[in-house]
């Protein structure tokens, strides 16, 4: 099975053509989403929303940048992964990314996503996680990294 070597969300990358070196710029440990304009609205019980517990659809626009390895550097390998932002109690909203890993003729593989036209729903209170899973033969998927991104429900 692969192995994850580094994953991070950030708002700007660049890679050298030449020596195929990565710059990542502004790495995103909180994600700070409007929530102005639904504060003025009222659900079916009249009721301000949103509130503790409510879903918020929202674009994040930034790029996840993941480095994987092959589990034995001499043995070709591909894998499925997929990224997920998943919330304290392990609930998710339509926010896997699926990612083919290839591993065959090199033994490392970069998989840059943009985010910007990938929809990700947040729950109000809640402090979300962003991390990789693989996929196994056993067709189950089992986490292979964490890392901790916050998210800040602000006003305009």
């Amino acid at each position: 099975m692969a192995s994850v070597v580094y994953s991070c969300l950030c708002h700007g990358l660049a890679i050298d053509q030449r020596s195929n070196r990565v710059s990542i710029f502004d790495i995103i440990e909180n994600v700070r989403t409007s929530i102005s304009v639904l504060k003025s609205q009222s659900d079916a019980n009249g009721e301000k929303i949103p509130k503790e517990g409510d879903w918020i659809l929202s674009q994040v626009k930034a790029s996840i940048i993941t480095q994987f390895s092959r589990s034995q550097l001499k043995d070709p390998e591909e894998a499925k992964a997929r990224i997920r932002i998943v919330s304290d109690d392990g609930q998710t909203f339509n926010s896997d990314i699926d990612v083919e890993v290839d591993l065959k003729t090199s033994i490392s593989n970069r998989i840059i996503h943009d985010l910007e036209t990938v929809p990700l729903c947040f729950r109000v209170g809640d402090h979300y996680q962003f991390f990789v899973v693989e996929f196994l033969q056993n067709e189950e998927w089992v986490e292979a990294y964490r890392t901790p991104l916050i998210v800040r429900f602000v006003e305009d």
